[in-house]
């Protein structure tokens, strides 16, 4: 069976070293122990070095995943500001398009000698003018759709980054060690009593 080790005010040593011990009056026993005891105390200590380190480790990787969220979001944003950006120009792009063709059509109908300020040569004119506000609108709402699909992308990263962030901030490894520990030992009490 385990050899048992009692704990006295002097230190841990044999039973029967502690026994005389006690009997000299030099030394107060103060619960004799076996191996399995000491074990079981350690075992709790180490259950709770773990827990500890365990619940570091996940405040760090949540903390980490937050950071990394956040610069989802920046990338997001940016993108949606680029693209808000490379829409307008492309926008501004084409309108100069359509009044460079409507200035050709101008300038070939004058050439020909037709009169443009009425009948057929202004509806052409006009049909002109109408599909290229048409296309220029259109290039608009595709941008704002873009623009749009960032922005979300851009929100639901710093949502993510709110929830990576209290889940770091509700870890906390002190009270994960400390619970663990105070169990392990609890465990290790009720075997004392229990002996006793």
């Amino acid at each position: 069976m385990c050899e048992l080790v009692s704990i006295t005010t002097a230190g841990i040593m044999s039973a029967s070293a502690a026994a005389a011990a006690v009997e000299a009056g030099t030394v107060a026993l103060i619960h004799t122990v076996t191996v399995m005891e000491v074990a079981s105390v350690l075992g709790a200590g180490m259950s709770a070095m773990t827990a500890y380190n365990q619940s570091q480790a996940q405040q760090n990787q949540s903390a980490y995943q937050a950071a990394m969220a956040r610069n989802n979001q920046i990338s997001a944003n940016y993108a949606a500001d680029s693209t808000r950006k490379q829409g307008t120009i492309e926008e501004q792009r084409y309108r100069m398009k359509v009044a460079q063709l409507k200035d050709k059509q101008k300038t070939s109908l004058a050439a020909s000698g037709v009169e443009i300020d009425s009948g057929s040569p202004l509806d052409v004119l006009a049909d002109t003018a109408e599909m290229g506000e048409w296309d220029a609108q259109m290039i608009r709402h595709n941008t704002s759709m873009k623009v749009w699909e960032h922005q979300v992308a851009g929100n639901n990263a710093g949502a993510q980054a709110g929830l990576y962030s209290n889940a770091s901030s509700n870890q906390s490894p002190l009270l994960a060690g400390t619970t663990t520990l105070v169990n392990g030992l609890g465990s290790v009490a009720d075997k004392w009593y229990a002996r006793a």
